[in-house]
């Protein structure tokens, strides 16, 4: 298929972290490097046109790690950043970030670990017929529960662009559900723990 474009949504508070982590979630430590490195290891298996980076709370910090790791240097020629004054719901963020985006789009939330692929459920979407009462968009679960990540049509962008809810997870019912193996919340402070024994693919640490 054609490049595809790529929004991380990054901007949370992450509240339930409060006493544990006082950075932004994107940050939090897997494997010696932040989980935004993790899911940028895994976008570049795929033929990206665009990256949207959707930031809010302490978006400096962020930043910061993302000019000064090297990561920059890879992504400079793709990257657009959209930082958020008021965070706002996800729903709510991902339209600050249409102007951007111009096809097929991943949408990834910035505080979940994925314990799977992002091109298995590109591979999933590209098989996906479209169908009238249902959003052309395919979203990653876990038995009933939602992994992180959702690949959606430049037609499904553009209705939520033209709807009212602030959170993505009022439109997740109305997409095509593909089960993955599992994924982590590091939102939460199981999941934060959690992440901490997780290991890579020996190419991400050979690479990153």
């Amino acid at each position: 298929m054609d490049k595809i474009d790529a929004v991380i949504l990054a901007g949370g508070y992450g509240t339930r972290l409060a006493g544990i982590w006082d950075k932004p979630k994107c940050l939090v430590p897997i494997h010696g490097k932040p989980l935004l490195a993790y899911l940028l290891y895994q976008l570049e298996t795929i033929k990206i046109n665009t990256l949207v980076l959707l930031l809010g709370h302490k978006h400096t910090e962020v930043l910061n790690w993302f000019f000064t790791s090297g990561t920059y240097d890879k992504w400079k020629d793709k990257v657009v950043v959209v930082a958020e004054v008021t965070p706002a719901g996800t729903a709510a963020a991902l339209r600050m970030a249409t102007p951007a985006l111009f096809g097929t789009t991943i949408v990834i939330n910035g505080d979940t670990l994925p314990c799977y692929s992002f091109k298995s459920l590109l591979d999933k979407y590209n098989t996906t017929m479209k169908h009238p009462a249902i959003l052309h968009a395919v979203a990653a679960y876990q038995r009933d529960t939602y992994a992180g990540a959702a690949v959606l049509s430049h037609e499904a962008l553009v209705h939520i662009n033209k709807t009212t809810p602030e959170d993505f997870d009022f439109y997740l019912p109305n997409m095509y559900h593909h089960q993955v193996p599992g994924f982590l919340d590091i939102g939460t402070p199981a999941g934060f723990h959690h992440a901490q024994t997780f290991h890579p693919p020996q190419d991400y640490n050979d690479s990153h």
